[in-house]
């Protein structure tokens, strides 16, 4: 505003005409106003004042300053800058109606600075959701609006790289070095301004405090596969995978609609087969829209069983990369615990079973670490499940040895545990009735998943103690389902057989 500065620095200068610094103040300010020779005028009045009055010349600095008004060589005056750095909307976004219309109305200047935060697993749409609302809400914020991928899944940009890229879009270059001191600029830039800011793939909390703005008037979307829990103030949506219904309208409105109705069944199994995550939906309609001789029967059995992951890929999108993002980013520890829970075949993990699988003491803090980045959903407190295609992704990392002992020390515990529940039922405890009814349904999963492979006895010998423990406590039509698919495990196994018939089972 260096024009505007000229009447100001104008009065300032006759009212203290010995203070050289704001001579040198109106002198830039003229210069920067095209006012160039009002601006050599300005040295000359104040080199003769000091001359009369105190009997000295100007300061080396501001005689520097005049020989280089003098010389053209101060730089370029700034210019205000209007970032509009959105990436461009989808024009084929599906779904989130409710999710757009929300965050839609509360993201406008108030009283707080408002702070949204679009957390959930790789490949669920955060960012094009974050694309979609911000659209939605641009005209709110007619200072511009600023953007900035902060690469939270691979390669996390250092904060005072990112407030130098944010800096450059508002037109300073050549920033201070210090992080603060950059932050202190961004903030003191944006003060007054109406602005909307998006960190898309944030990693942590501590990547995103500095890159606030401290005032009321801006606002801030941030997208990350972590909560950011601990970032004061902020709002946080956990971003679910889309319906069945979303998830078919994708497909029709990727590989084309007629294509996707005219082959209802075959559409719901490649939906439910990428588990209704937008980014595998949306692979695997670009595979059909790429393959007009396919019909979607086709797609259907390519993307069946565990080799899903292979198939849900085409150009740069690949559901598998993805995950390996986040993976790639998770301590030591996390990671192990990340692979050996998906030996546990059931639909919910409980903290006992964690134990025993991880051979620990106490999980929950490693279970728990995973939610936080959404690598494990928490449908109640001390139960945790995985994403479908997350659990196949995690099977995809076990070794087999890591696997084989993992899997000993699960079935040889439930052995245990189940006699002692069977024992305890028939002593007349209800408690253990149900509890063998819900263990036994993550054995038959874990032990059909694991046929054929090693630990034979320890399979058998689980199968023979929960189908006689069930069938002895009793329980209704669910445990008899699972006594019957436990001896399913068995056929085709002499020495299983037999044993069954031995037992009555």
């Amino acid at each position: 505003l260096h024009a505007e500065a000229v009447a100001e620095l104008r009065a300032l200068v006759a009212a203290h005409p010995l203070r050289e610094r704001l001579s040198a103040l109106l002198m830039l300010a003229l210069h920067r106003s095209g006012r160039q020779a009002e601006a050599l005028a300005v040295y000359s009045d104040l080199r003769g004042l000091l001359s009369d009055e105190l009997g000295i010349d100007p300061s080396p600095e501001l005689s520097e300053l005049h020989l280089r008004v003098l010389a053209g060589e101060l730089p370029p005056p700034r210019t205000a800058v209007r970032p509009a750095q959105l990436p461009a909307d989808l024009a084929d976004f599906t779904g989130r109606a409710e999710l757009v219309e929300a965050l839609a109305a509360e993201l406008a200047p108030g009283a707080a600075l408002p702070v949204h935060v679009i957390a959930g697993i790789g490949g669920v749409g955060k960012t094009a959701l974050a694309v979609r609302v911000a659209h939605r809400v641009r005209d709110r914020f007619p200072d511009g609006q600023l953007a900035i991928d902060l690469r939270g899944g691979s390669d996390p940009m250092d904060p005072a790289d990112a407030l130098e890229r944010l800096l450059g879009a508002l037109g300073v270059g050549g920033p201070p070095a210090g992080l603060a001191d950059r932050a202190a600029l961004y903030r003191s830039l944006l003060d007054g301004r109406r602005m909307l800011v998006l960190l898309d793939n944030a990693a942590s909390e501590a990547q995103v405090r500095p890159l606030l703005p401290g005032t009321s008037q801006c606002a801030v979307i941030v997208t990350g596969r972590s909560r950011l829990a601990a970032l004061a103030g902020a709002r946080t949506h956990d971003l679910d995978v889309l319906t069945r219904p979303e998830a078919l309208s994708l497909l029709g409105a990727v590989a084309g609609r007629a294509r996707i109705a005219a082959e209802p069944e075959a559409a719901v199994a490649v939906a439910e087969a990428c588990a209704f995550l937008p980014l595998a939906v949306r692979i695997a309609a670009a595979r059909l829209a790429a393959r007009p001789g396919w019909n979607v029967a086709v797609l259907r059995d390519k993307v069946a069983g565990e080799r899903r992951l292979a198939e849900l890929a085409i150009g740069d999108l690949a559901v598998e990369r993805t995950f390996d993002l986040g993976y790639d980013q998770l301590a030591a520890e996390q990671a192990r615990a990340f692979r050996l829970l998906a030996v546990a075949d059931a639909p919910d993990l409980t903290l006992r079973v964690a134990a025993v699988v991880l051979g620990v003491d106490d999980p929950e803090p490693l279970c728990e670490s995973l939610v936080d980045l959404n690598l494990l959903e928490s449908p109640a407190p001390g139960r945790y499940r995985y994403h479908d295609l997350l659990r196949v992704f995690a099977r995809s990392k076990v070794a087999d040895e890591e696997r084989d002992e993992a899997l000993a020390r699960l079935t040889g515990d439930w052995l245990r545990k189940v006699r002692a529940a069977a024992a305890a039922s028939r002593d007349g405890s209800p408690q253990a009735g149900a509890w063998l009814a819900e263990e036994a349904a993550c054995l038959v999963g874990t032990l059909r998943r694991h046929e054929g492979e090693p630990l034979p006895r320890r399979r058998q010998g689980s199968t023979l103690a929960v189908a006689r423990a069930l069938r002895e406590v009793g329980g209704g039509d669910s445990q008899e389902a699972l006594v019957r698919g436990l001896i399913a495990l068995g056929e085709g196994d002499p020495a299983t057989e037999e044993a069954m018939t031995a037992l009555r089972i």
